[in-house]
């Protein structure tokens, strides 16, 4: 069912990029992912590109293209294939690199905010699969913007870390 777009929520938002000087956002996780679009994916791999100003464009696997016309808010849909015989990568990769392509061709490359894992989603760990790309956004970031993002990846692996740490030991 497709909702209204929440004007409001969106607004608020695009209020608190402006605060913190942000062009964009890519998020992932489904949670995030719906929270901005109206779009639940089916596999946790599709991504939304958010901009401060204009419309949003949802990155999504090639059979929820039907769902994502009916229930997201926004008109821009771009497909990736869940499975490529030319491109051996996890589907992830494919929809990250579109997102990649998407924020260069609306020149919203300055300063953006990725959601470079998602956190706790099953589906980035259902067969093992790596969660961030960092070397591909580190490539596209700004100088400014690498340090950054090594620093977050750096944190983020710490806290991965300790939280296998932490299942490990209860499971023990």
């Amino acid at each position: 069912m497709a909702w209204p777009t929440d004007i409001a929520k969106l607004s608020r938002v695009r209020a608190l990029m402006k605060e913190q000087d942000l062009d964009a956002l890519v998020v992932r996780a489904p949670d995030n992912v719906v929270y901005l679009s109206n779009y639940w994916c089916m596999k946790g791999y599709d991504a939304l590109v958010f901009p401060r100003e204009g419309e949003s464009t949802l990155i999504a696997l090639e059979p929820q293209l039907a769902e994502a016309q009916r229930n997201s808010w926004t008109k821009d849909i771009r497909l990736f294939k869940g499975y490529d015989e030319k491109d051996p990568r996890p589907p992830q990769y494919r929809s990250l690199e579109s997102a990649i392509d998407l924020l260069k061709e609306r020149s919203l490359t300055r300063k953006i905010g990725i959601e470079l894992n998602m956190g706790t989603q099953s589906a980035d760990r259902m067969v093992g699969e790596p969660t961030t790309t960092d070397a591909d956004f580190l490539r596209f970031l700004p100088q400014s913007g690498r340090r950054r993002a090594r620093c977050n990846a750096a944190a983020e692996r710490s806290a991965r870390y300790q939280n296998f740490a932490v299942k490990s030991s209860a499971w023990a």
